[in-house]
């Protein structure tokens, strides 16, 4: 595949040659078992380079802990997780001191 298909340098196309009539066209198709497989590797990089999150991992900033709750994780663990997140949250709020109403003029 030279550079007369758009994307053909790439080498993510995958030249398919059909018969139409008596006639041989070629036909080319993204090859997506190319791009699972580099998704795949990518992934396992940022795992073992420790920056690969799962969406129920929630890191919160300031004096906040780290609260890791696994995919698979019981009921009970959710339950203590979000026992500790408003722990923390009514101590962060205790430490900023009273909170004054807005008034409205």
């Amino acid at each position: 595949m030279g550079p007369t298909v758009p994307g053909g340098s790439t080498g993510l196309l995958v030249k398919i040659w059909k018969t139409v009539g008596r006639q041989g066209v070629a036909e080319f198709q993204l090859d997506s078992s190319l791009l699972k497989e580099l998704r795949a590797t990518e992934q396992q990089i940022s795992i073992e380079r420790g920056e690969w999150l799962n969406k129920t991992q929630l890191e919160m900033r300031g004096d906040l802990p780290v609260i890791d709750v696994p995919e698979d994780a019981s009921i009970e663990t959710i339950r203590e997780a979000k026992a500790a997140m408003k722990a923390a949250l009514e101590k962060l709020k205790g430490s900023a001191g009273p909170q004054k109403k807005p008034t409205v003029q």
